[in-house]
This record gives C-alpha cells, sequence and structure tokens, in this order.
C-alpha cells in the first residue's frame, strides 16, 4: 500500500510530463523565430515586446509574429505592464 503523498506526487509529475510533452508538441510545428522566443521567456520570464528583440536579435516584425504564433497554441500569455501601461508584458503560459 502506497501511502499518500507518494500517491499525490507521482500525480503531479504525471500532469508535468503531460504538460511539458505538450508544450514541445505545440512548439514542433512553429518557425524557428517563434521557438526562440519560447526559449528567452523560459530563460528570462516577463520581457516586453523590446526587451524581446534585445535579447533574440530579431526584428521587431519577426518578434510580433513569433508571439501570434505562440499565443494561437497557447503557449504565451500577454498581460498589461504596470510600469507602463501602454506596454505588454509577455511570458509562458503556464
Amino acid at each position: 500500500m502506497r501511502c499518500r503523498s507518494e500517491t499525490t506526487y507521482s500525480v503531479y509529475f504525471e500532469e508535468v510530463l503531460q504538460t511539458v510533452s505538450s508544450a514541445k508538441e505545440r512548439l514542433e510545428d512553429l518557425p524557428p523565430s517563434a521557438k526562440l522566443v519560447h526559449k528567452t521567456l523560459e530563460y528570462e520570464g516577463e520581457c516586453t515586446q523590446k526587451e524581446l528583440v534585445t535579447e533574440t536579435r530579431l526584428s521587431s516584425r519577426t518578434v510580433r509574429y513569433a508571439i501570434s504564433r505562440l499565443e494561437e497554441v497557447e503557449l504565451v500569455k500577454q498581460q498589461v505592464s504596470f510600469r507602463d501601461a501602454r506596454q505588454k508584458l509577455y511570458s509562458l503560459a503556464e
């Protein structure tokens, strides 16, 4: 008989594995620019579009396209920046 904490841990672990594999599957068909933006958000955390342009060294247009593709497959979410309401912050969807 397994204890409750082991069961809870195994269920959580399975959910994490499914989420990771699902994200990988959704990334497979995206262009390299979207994969780079995703990886940058993974390492840097929340970023504005301008910060993503600086970090990835991609053009603004390419970053906008990558973000839109990532939002289509629900890998990235956006929110309004509290520092500057004109800007949006992008982060990985959970």
